[in-house]
């Protein structure tokens, strides 16, 4: 392969929007293979046996504190932004020529 050709399709690759999403899917599913050969053959002790109300409220703090760091973070990123805009003295985020 020449030098030209490993160029095109090296471009290619970090130019496209679909390889990431598609390696993501690839790993998501081997890694959901993998889980489900261990779950089969992997006995869990008594003690780790929850109620499916456990599991649920379980579930729902997970979700709670997901949403809660996801505005956290929408909030201070929001504020950053405002303040990087607000501290250059013409308003466009390129600040002032001179």
């Amino acid at each position: 392969m020449t030098w030209a050709a490993r160029f095109r399709i090296r471009e290619y690759l970090r130019e496209s929007l679909w390889v990431v999403p598609f390696l993501g899917a690839v790993a998501g599913l081997l890694g959901a293979l993998v889980v489900v050969s261990i779950d089969q053959h992997v006995k869990v002790p008594a003690q780790w046996a929850y109620s499916q109300s456990t599991a649920s409220t379980v579930l729902s703090a997970v979700a709670g504190a997901v949403a809660a760091l996801t505005a956290f973070v929408v909030t201070v990123t929001g504020r950053a932004g405002g303040l990087i805009m607000n501290s250059n003295s013409n308003g466009t985020g390129r600040g002032a020529r001179r």
